[in-house]
């Protein structure tokens, strides 16, 4: 792998030949120690200082399988124990800060997607993000923010409607979708994928 096909391409079609054991949670750290040792580490500077985000390797850790690290089996993912998420956030971190930061939203919106009660999304996204044809992030910063809400959603009966500004989406330009949080009217917020 070349620094310019990991700074300039958008998502490139290169395939990585290594996939997951979903039934071996040592083969899966092993798979995410080969990554960080021989395609990210020697390129981390690079990618930190870069103007454009980490497209090549979050695309290498959606091939490789390792995208599926939280979602639950029963969409297809791996559903690896707290321990194994953390050493594996561990080892990638320790080669590129810019691309762990980048594929852990979407690691956390998965989390957060199977942890809530919406079935019918469970369905049509976890398969999919856990594969890693489809990469998601998360913008719900702003509902921390004081004062007046900046996005606000109002229950539409078959829909919820949001309305306003995110000012911040981690993942820009890689993700193919976002989980996006709105205040209701009653102060509750409403969690939805675009």
């Amino acid at each position: 792998t070349c620094l310019e096909s990991i700074l300039n391409e958008n998502i490139p079609d290169r395939t990585f030949p290594e996939t997951v054991n979903k039934t071996d949670f040592e083969s899966v750290l092993v798979l995410a120690q080969n990554i960080a040792d021989n395609h990210l580490r020697p390129y981390a500077n690079e990618l930190d200082i870069a103007s454009v985000p980490p497209y090549a390797s979050v695309q290498m850790i959606a091939q490789s399988g390792l995208l599926g690290l939280t979602t639950p089996m029963k969409y297809g993912g791996l559903e690896a124990p707290g321990a194994v998420v953390r050493r594996y956030t561990e080892i990638m971190s320790g080669a590129c800060g810019t691309t762990t930061f980048v594929q852990g939203q979407h690691l956390s919106a998965c989390t957060l997607i199977a942890t809530g009660e919406n079935e019918t999304l469970k369905e049509q996204t976890l398969p999919s993000f856990a594969e890693g044809s489809r990469i998601c992030g998360i913008a719900f910063a702003h509902v921390r923010k004081p004062g007046a809400p900046v996005l606000r959603a109002t229950d539409q009966t078959d829909f919820y409607e949001f309305n306003g500004v995110a000012s911040w989406f981690t993942g820009w330009g890689i993700m193919t979708d976002v989980l996006i949080a709105a205040t209701l009217p009653n102060g509750n917020f409403v969690y939805g994928v675009i």
